[in-house]
C-alpha cells in the first residue's frame, strides 16, 4: 500500500466537510487551511510553479466531489496557496 500524500489527506478532508464550513473562518474549516499548506509545501519543496500548484489544489477539490457552494472555499484555498507559496 502506498503512503498517504498532503494531497490524499486534503481530498478526504474536503470530501468530508460539510458544504455549511465552505463559508466559515479557516479555523472552522476543519483545518482545511492547514492541509493546503501541506500540499503547497511540498509541491513547491518539488519545484512545481504556483500556477500548477492552484490547479492542482483545483484539481483535488474536484476529485473531492464538493457541493455547489465549492467555488466559495475554493477561491479561499487559492488565497491561501498564493500566501503559502510566496511567504517563503
Amino acid at each position: 500500500m502506498r503512503e498517504r500524500t498532503s494531497s490524499d489527506v486534503l481530498r478526504e478532508a474536503l470530501a468530508g466537510l460539510p458544504p455549511v464550513a465552505y463559508k466559515k473562518a479557516a479555523e472552522g474549516q476543519g483545518g482545511i487551511r492547514d492541509k493546503v499548506f501541506a500540499v503547497v509545501d511540498e509541491m513547491k519543496g518539488a519545484g512545481v510553479k504556483p500556477e500548477h500548484v492552484i490547479l492542482a489544489l483545483k484539481g483535488i477539490a474536484y476529485d473531492a466531489q464538493m457541493g455547489p457552494a465549492s467555488p466559495i472555499l475554493i477561491e479561499a484555498m487559492v488565497r491561501w496557496c498564493l500566501e503559502r507559496y510566496f511567504s517563503n
